[in-house]
């Protein structure tokens, strides 16, 4: 086949093209320091250079939802830290409360603390921070507000912060949650229309004795009854008092009713007590008596309860936190060998890369000049 002059100029200017573009990728490729990315290039480099950029941006995310996660952390351990600060705060109210020395206006200035103190959720978010890792990013609200543990059962720590408001306030400051009278007395229930579970502490010239009755309105032989019963372990005997709804309590000396519990956690009076002399005459005001729960002891005691409950909860978010940060050490070193594997794969060998774009040049350079030779050639060169 005989190639004329036509085809192999067409022939050497495709030939020098694709070397030029050659060079000329070459030499960007060494200017940028990385391979050529291109999957006609290298498909197996360029199939496991996409898995391994698809893993390092799964660990990315993974590495913002750590940080996300030390931050709230951070965050509910300082929120926490405030919350005992302010329970400490409501045990100190609770504390100054219980002094019989308190005037009202003292009252209402402790009154005043509690409303400023008194600033859920009971879900828990979590994050994702690896393929098999799952952690917190928070408390859960109800455990941590809602069911503050105390010797009485859970508790929710709104109702703690109400009642303890409640007790300084006007309607429930002058009522006590322990009476005494000495001679007789009459005790007046507040009972319902339905039967209601009644417990109380009664102490008389004989002794103590925990009473646990049943009271309903218009049958004060219940509870009566169940005093009468224990008349021989306390000394304190009853009976009907002439109103009819009312129950008369008689000792050889004092008697001490506290501790009432009436299964109802209604702010108000759960009885009275009226002192009477030895003519069966009101001796003196009636004793307004509030239920237990609403004792400054027991509101002393459940503050404290709280505080240990809320530092137990700073120490179970510390502990989340510490499990987040070996997480995000560990999401750290991996991102690290991805990295490393990902620069293997794009990074270029330059000492090899210059060495073919100087086998390149030399190749370009002797087609160029083997180029004109042929095209300067003509008849005579071949005669002579």
């Amino acid at each position: 086949m005989t190639i004329g002059t036509a085809l192999l100029g067409r022939i050497a200017t495709g030939s020098f093209a694709k070397l030029r573009n050659e060079i000329g990728n070459l030499q960007s490729r060494i200017s940028s320091g990385t391979n050529d990315p291109r999957p006609s290039a290298d498909l197996a480099r360029a199939a496991e250079l996409s898995s391994l950029k698809e893993r390092r941006s799964v660990l990315s995310d993974y590495s913002a939802s750590a940080e996300s996660a030390s931050n709230r952390l951070a965050l509910t351990d300082v929120t926490l830290a405030d919350m005992n600060d302010i329970a400490r705060q409501f045990q100190s109210i609770a504390l100054q409360a219980a002094n019989d020395t308190q005037t009202d206006a003292g009252l209402d200035g402790l009154r005043s603390q509690a409303i400023a103190a008194y600033a859920g959720d009971g879900g828990v978010s979590v994050a994702r921070l690896s393929e098999s890792v799952t952690l917190p990013t928070g408390l859960n609200g109800a455990k941590l507000l809602m069911a503050v543990p105390t010797k009485q059962g859970p508790t929710s720590m709104f109702k703690m912060v109400d009642d303890l408001i409640a007790t300084l306030g006007v309607g429930l400051r002058s009522m006590k949650p322990t009476a005494t009278v000495t001679g007789q007395a009459d005790l007046t229930l507040a009972a319902g229309r339905e039967p209601q579970a009644l417990g109380f502490t009664l102490k008389g010239p004989k002794g103590a004795v925990r009473i646990d009755t049943t009271m309903q309105a218009g049958t004060p032989s219940l509870v009566m009854d169940a005093i009468n019963a224990q008349t021989a372990l306390t000394g304190v005997a009853a009976s009907i008092a002439p109103d009819g709804s009312g129950i008369r309590l008689a000792a050889e000396g004092s008697m001490t009713l506290s501790g009432f519990d009436s299964g109802s956690e209604a702010r108000a009076a759960v009885a009275g007590l009226q002192p009477l002399d030895t003519a069966g005459q009101p001796a003196g005001a009636s004793i307004q008596i509030r239920p237990e729960y609403l004792s400054a002891d027991r509101m002393v005691a459940a503050f404290g309860e709280a505080t240990s409950h809320l530092a137990g909860q700073r120490a179970e978010a510390g502990a989340v936190a510490a499990q987040v940060d070996r997480q995000k050490e560990a999401l750290s070193a991996r991102s690290l060998q991805l990295d490393t594997a990902v620069s293997n794969l794009e990074d270029l060998d330059v000492a090899k890369a210059i060495t073919r774009l100087q086998d390149l040049l030399l190749s370009q350079q002797a087609a160029q000049q083997t180029f004109v030779k042929i095209q300067s050639s003509n008849l005579f060169d071949y005669i002579r």
